[in-house]
């Protein structure tokens, strides 16, 4: 087993192994891709230079520091499309979740 295919971490999606492909199909001859053998997720295809392949599938984007809170409309008058009025408590939700998500934003930058 080579040194990159001991280095490959599972898929992100589904926790299963990851292994390195060379493709020959006429369209992507020689092009290398990481696949899920368990979801089939995939990585891009690279061509010539495939150096960063295993860096770009091992890298994950960091979780948040807390999970984000969970929003929804508490009634009908929430929803600008059932009557095309906003309540206060809406307002003050929507305002809520921009905060929620501008925080993590610069977190995670």
């Amino acid at each position: 087993m080579s040194k990159e295919l001991e280095e490959l971490k599972p898929c992100p999606f589904c926790g299963g192994e990851a292994k390195r492909i060379t493709l020959d199909d006429e369209a992507n001859f020689d092009g290398d891709a990481i696949v899920c053998t368990s979801c089939d997720a995939c990585s891009r295809v690279v061509f010539g230079e495939k150096e960063g392949l295993v860096d770009a599938w091992n890298r994950r984007q960091q979780a948040p520091a807390e999970p984000l809170p969970y929003w929804e409309p508490c009634n009908p008058g929430c929803d600008p499309e059932f009557n095309g009025q906003r309540s206060k408590h809406c307002a003050q939700l929507c305002h809520g979740a921009r905060a929620a998500l501008a925080k993590h934003g610069e977190a995670g930058e």
